[in-house]
């Protein structure tokens, strides 16, 4: 008997097999589906909700982490969810990324100076007084018409050199790469050659087409990363990796398909390209674990302390053996990485600001799921990771979700009434008490915005503790007796529930933030700085950050709030520029080899710092 799950509310519809959870299922329809835990039923995220058909007896981790309400609705863990007959299954925490964006800081034109370029050759037919093979001929006719000498020429190619050839009229272009390899011919004229930048995060992937001639960005899109399956951060990545016979291969075929997806939606999206033919270059950068799961490289060196990465340098590698779908020929291109969990995300987001070429010193901090802070000052260049994101990008919160269609991004609290009005990403403006019903729960930007609000409404204290005497309906307890805050009351919620601020939250976020705030000390300190003359926030949650809530709770320095530049996704600019130049490539190159890493986890200063930086600032340090 086949049974098949209907997925809601993006409709897509797939026949599960036997065994099969719903998580395993959304995994393979492409419906991503956050499991920080790695599907193993202790984290409770992978909530989804049952609204049509009979599921199967509850499991005994169900049980334990969904409230009473929350089962008698239909909730259920996708994780722990085994199909018995027909399901439509409403995914909350199913929200599309927003669409992949370049500030006007970063999406400047790059300088187009492509590693492919286009030549146009008419040949001599074969005949009587010129019979070269068609190989030689090709390369005769290159060196005579551009000057292009010692030439090779890629082997999948060669194997349909000479039907190209004769079909073409012996007029053909050649796509030729660095100046020494053919790996694309077509028919007649030139045509437009095309590359793909991928910004590989842990949450969301940004990929850009772009016609390499003239430097144009002709479609963007992001979607969710599907390895969030196997849990919301690196650690959970790398664990399931090391610990499953089959872990990095599944990791690697999941991104690489989804990013085979992608590509081909660009290329529909640019109208029509030829996926295979007209896309001849690949640029991927990420964080060091997605860098190295992608390319199906080791990852043990990253589970343990000094947490090596296999290398760090740029590679290129044919994309067939990555298993991208481009041109057969085609490469895909990486930057190189700085060391430890800094990738080739934070070189390229560095060359996107080029803060240097602005004299002066420059704070890069790119928050994503992990948090990556560049300080650069007089030709240094200091960097350093932290685990701060999870909480930022809505996971380790109660009603946490990934920034997209139905997530609270701005939260406003009334110091004298207590009262709060939110913004939706998706609908038209804030709340209003008549009840906008498209509310699903609070990412990054709204989870700071709620928190400065709280602490400066008085309803929670300089250490993060509801204060007893807060007298408002929305200040409660809930069914465990953990004192909360109701931002959007259940008839305004698509789940019908009210989305609340715990303390439990409230302490996540100061975790979080903590960390990112010692790291900045931390390189400040190191580079002798008090302050620096900009501050870059980059990354999904730091495009969307309001710097002055950002201060209030600490996670930026209140010096900064003045200083602060959006930097849209700078590792996603910094791609494009690495597509688009060799001379970008050998920037990133030059930046890397002098990023001075360092990590956190065993410098001297940063528990204390840390520590120093749970508590909120007092009144007026954040002004």
């Amino acid at each position: 008997m086949s049974i098949t799950i209907t997925f809601h509310p993006s409709g897509k519809t797939i026949e599960v097999s036997e065994g099969e959870t719903v998580l395993d299922a959304a995994a393979r329809a492409g419906e991503a589906i956050n499991s920080e835990c790695g599907g193993l039923g202790t984290c409770g995220k992978c909530v989804v909700k049952v609204v049509a058909g009979t599921p199967p007896p509850l499991s005994a981790s169900e049980r334990e982490l969904l409230s009473a309400d929350r089962i008698s609705d239909g909730f259920r863990l996708a994780c722990e969810l085994l199909p018995t007959s027909d399901l439509k299954v409403l995914v909350l925490n199913a929200a599309q990324p927003r669409a992949a964006t370049l500030s006007e800081e970063t999406a400047r034109s790059a300088g187009t100076d492509p590693a492919v370029r286009n030549y146009h050759i008419e040949l001599e037919a074969p005949g009587e007084s010129y019979v070269a093979a068609d190989r030689e001929r090709l390369l005769e006719g290159l060196a005579t018409t551009h000057g292009l000498e010692g030439l090779s020429v890629s082997y999948p190619l060669l194997k349909r050199l000479p039907h190209t050839l004769r079909d073409a009229g012996w007029n053909v272009t050649a796509a030729v790469r660095h100046g020494n390899e053919v790996i694309g011919l077509v028919p007649g004229s030139p045509r437009p050659i095309y590359g793909v930048a991928f910004d590989l995060g842990t949450t969301t992937i940004a990929g850009y087409l772009v016609e390499l001639e003239k430097g144009e960005t002709v479609a963007a899109e992001s979607i969710l990363n599907p390895q969030a399956r196997y849990g919301g951060d690196v650690i959970a990545r790398i664990s399931h990796a090391l610990d499953n016979p089959d872990g990095a291969v599944s990791l690697k075929a999941a991104v690489i398909g989804a990013l085979n997806g992608l590509s081909g939606r660009l290329a529909k999206t640019a109208g029509g390209v030829a996926v295979k033919e007209d896309i001849v270059e690949a640029m991927i950068v990420g964080n060091t674990t997605m860098h190295h799961l992608a390319l199906g490289l080791p990852v043990g060196g990253l589970g343990v302390y000094p947490f090596t990465p296999a290398l760090v340098c740029p590679m290129e590698v044919p994309a067939a053996e990555v298993g991208l779908h481009i041109n057969e020929c085609g490469y895909v291109v990486t930057l190189p990485l700085a060391g430890g969990f800094v990738g080739a995300d934070t070189v390229a987001a560095l060359l996107a600001v080029d803060p240097e070429e602005k004299g002066g010193s420059s704070l890069l901090i790119d928050i994503g799921t992990n948090g990556e802070i560049v300080v650069a000052h007089e030709g240094r260049l200091l960097c350093a990771s932290c685990a701060t994101g999870p909480a930022f990008e809505g996971a380790k919160i109660s009603h946490g979700m990934r920034a997209g269609i139905g997530a609270i991004e701005k939260v406003m609290i009334d110091p004298e009434t207590l009262e709060a009005s939110y913004r939706v990403i998706g609908s038209p403006g804030w709340s209003v008490p008549s009840g906008f019903t498209g509310a699903l729960g609070l990412c990054g930007s709204g989870v700071v915005d709620a928190v400065a609000g709280m602490y400066l409404a008085g309803i929670i204290d300089v250490r993060g503790a509801f204060v007893p005497d807060s007298v408002s309906p929305r200040v409660r307890t809930d069914e465990s007796g953990q004192p909360e805050y109701v931002i959007a009351w259940g008839q305004e919620t698509a789940t019908g529930h009210d989305i609340t601020i715990t303390q439990e939250d409230v302490r996540a976020v100061q975790l979080a933030k903590a960390a990112l705030s010692a790291g900045v000390k931390v390189l400040l300190n190191e580079a002798g700085l008090e302050r620096t003359d900009r501050v870059y926030l980059a990354g999904a949650f730091g495009n969307f950050i309001d710097p002055k809530s950002a201060a209030v709770i600490g996670l930026l320095p209140g010096w900064a709030t003045e200083r602060a530049v959006s930097a849209g996704n700078a590792a996603g600019e910094g791609a494009r520029a690495a597509l688009l130049s060799v001379g970008s490539r050998e920037k990133a190159k030059e930046m890397s080899a002098r990023m001075r890493h360092i990590e956190l986890s065993v410098h001297p200063e940063f528990q204390g710092l840390f520590l120093e930086s749970i508590n909120f600032p007092l009144p007026g340090a954040f002004s």
